[in-house]
């Protein structure tokens, strides 16, 4: 055999002090941690955000005598029926509960971060990849939400399947990766309606490539990525295929897309939103203090994965110096700047466009697509979600490629020109960050726990002796009838409300009102609400409540802003006799 000299990938990897199967231990370790942080005081989390209601009660399919065909029509509006699903099911095994709705996003919380790993190691490289497990394990928005009975966090997951899949599929497309990549899409997009935009994301990277790239790829390789992306296209659609169907009878798909256009702003409201979701971001970042120490882990494990138990280089001063540098340097910037990685998305999405690797310009188009597309719906934080994944990823790509002794074929050299793109980037985040004025809400509210709202409902309302046998008008958050169905038989009967409006009508004396002030809009004046209800209702009763993080950026978008008046989380579910009636004797909350 002739011999000859190696490619210098292959001599890189062979230099490496840290076995693939170290760094595998390392994401198994991260994940560890990660689920310590998303299942503090777990048993006390109770259900808050108007939208946790609706999920929570969609699950009750699982112990319907119908079953799956049992599910609730009301939840389309919302969301595709995966969620439900997972909920339902852990009904079934677990019985039903609000932990065991929770306990879905926590799981899949966990789940994300070794996929994570897998995504960002196929990118930058196996060190990239413990990097990204770190990040997304420590990463406070993720933490919260996953401690939340929404969508959101399942739908980041099988998102980054999806787009994992997209990279494997693009390098060498067949059958087998077609197929893969085509049920992953159709799995997202049964989570959350936006979930064809990960195989658009696929499409367009495959796009760019004879567009803007030279590659060398031949005709055949082209056909062979855009005729087995037709047939994922396919696979795509037939998973989601029987959600459309059930939609189609259940008023028509039309009708559930005009009720999501009824979401989106025009160009107008896109620096707004864009400014509002910026600041949520930070408000949810849990103080500087922990994205500093989060930073010194992510780079502690970094270090693992790359030189092993020695933590810095052997090769001399120069290098660990250079290890240390980015420890101190980077933690101020985390410190300072918790939105750091959408930012070096913005300096690094031109170069990664430009790379002649398909799975590499597929973050470029990730960023580059939800970073347009997001701030034209409605400023909901747990929006920016699959837009914080791309960061985590293209964050330990840099953290990669700034490590000296990294792997030698890296998709990115640091140039001058992107050490200049990242540097104005950074001082373009401190400019802006500085003029808006974000409030961080401190990391404590985020794991604290949350059972007011089970408390209120489950144990004060049932003990209130003013309730028995009346009508009780609510204008509350969802989880107030989840609640209430799940704690027995009621001594009284409940008709819903709408709106405000109409609150002081047709009052009569066999009804009490109970209103939660979180359903006030946001901008209506407390004062204003009360003397209208005043003219038909006394006031009798107060219960106090508490809003998570999640919840308050909901209900009051200003709580992310510093000097906000209305920016804290306690909140009241106020109770009403009519005026007609004269104030019994209650026992107290």
């Amino acid at each position: 055999m002739q011999s000859g000299p190696r490619p210098a990938r292959l001599a890189t990897m062979t230099r490496s002090p840290t076995p693939a199967r170290h760094r595998v231990w390392l994401v198994l370790i991260l994940s560890l941690l990660g689920a310590g942080f998303r299942f503090v005081a777990f048993g006390t989390i109770g259900l808050s955000h108007f939208d946790e209601g609706v999920y929570a009660s969609a699950g009750f399919w699982a112990v319907s005598p119908a079953g799956l065909a049992g599910l609730n029509p009301e939840v389309i509006a919302y969301a595709p029926p995966g969620y439900p699903i997972l909920v339902g099911l852990s009904y079934g095994l677990l019985g039903v509960s609000d932990s065991s709705a929770i306990l879905v996003s926590a799981l899949c919380g966990v789940a994300a971060i070794p996929v994570l790993a897998w995504v960002a190691g196929r990118i930058f490289g196996p060190v990239a990849g413990v990097s990204g497990a770190a990040l997304a394990a420590f990463s406070m928005p993720h933490i919260a939400f996953s401690r939340k009975a929404l969508t959101d966090v399942p739908f980041l997951l099988v998102w980054l399947a999806a787009i994992g899949l997209g990279g494997r599929f693009l390098e060498k497309p067949r059958f087998g990766r077609a197929l893969a990549l085509g049920v992953a899409v159709g799995l997202a997009q049964n989570f959350k309606y936006n979930g064809w935009l990960a195989g658009a994301i696929v499409i367009l990277a495959a796009l760019i490539g004879p567009i803007r790239v030279r590659e060398e790829r031949g005709r055949a390789a082209l056909l062979a990525t855009f005729g087995w992306g037709a047939f994922a296209v396919l696979a795509a659609a037939g998973v989601y295929l029987p959600w459309f169907l059930f939609v189609e009878r259940q008023g028509g798909y039309s009708a559930l897309l005009r009720h999501h256009r009824s979401y989106l702003r025009g160009l107008a409201a896109w620096w707004p939103n864009w400014n509002q979701q910026m600041a949520q971001g930070v408000a949810l970042s849990g103080s500087g203090v922990w994205c500093l120490l989060a930073w010194f882990a992510i780079v502690v494990c970094h270090s693992l994965g790359r030189y092993g138990t020695r933590l810095l280089p052997t090769t001399g001063l120069r290098d660990w110096s250079w290890l240390l540098a980015i420890l101190f340097v980077g933690g101020l910037i985390a410190g300072l700047l918790p939105n750091a990685p959408w930012w070096l998305g913005l300096a690094w999405s031109p170069f990664l466009l430009a790379s002649p690797r398909p799975a590499t310009r597929m973050i470029g188009v990730w960023w580059l697509l939800l970073s347009i597309l997001t701030p034209f719906y409605h400023p909901y934080a747990r929006l920016w979600l699959p837009l914080h994944g791309c960061g985590w990823i293209i964050a330990a790509g840099c953290l990669s490629e700034l490590d000296r002794e990294g792997e030698a074929a890296k998709p990115l050299a640091m140039s001058r020109s992107r050490w200049l793109a990242v540097l104005a980037a950074l001082v373009l985040a401190g400019v802006h960050q500085g003029i808006q004025g974000p409030r961080v809400l401190p990391a404590r509210w985020v794991l604290a726990p949350d059972p007011s709202f089970r408390r209120i409902v489950v144990n004060e309302l049932s003990r209130d002796r003013v309730f028995d046998g009346k009508v009780l008008r609510v204008l509350a958050r969802r989880p107030f009838l989840f609640y209430r169905a799940i704690s027995g038989p009621a001594r009284f009967r409940i008709q819903l409300e709408p709106g405000l409006e109409g609150l002081a009508a047709n009052v009569r004396p066999d009804q009490v009102l109970l209103l939660d002030l979180a359903m006030v809009p946001q901008g209506s004046r407390i004062e204003s609400v009360y003397r209208d209800l005043n003219t038909a209702w006394n006031q009798v009763g107060v219960y106090e409540d508490w809003l998570d993080p999640v919840t308050l950026l909901d209900v009051r978008p200003d709580a992310a802003r510093a000097g906000t008046g209305s920016a804290g989380p306690k909140n009241q579910f106020v109770i009403f006799l009519p005026k007609t009636l004269p104030n019994p004797e209650r026992s107290q909350p």
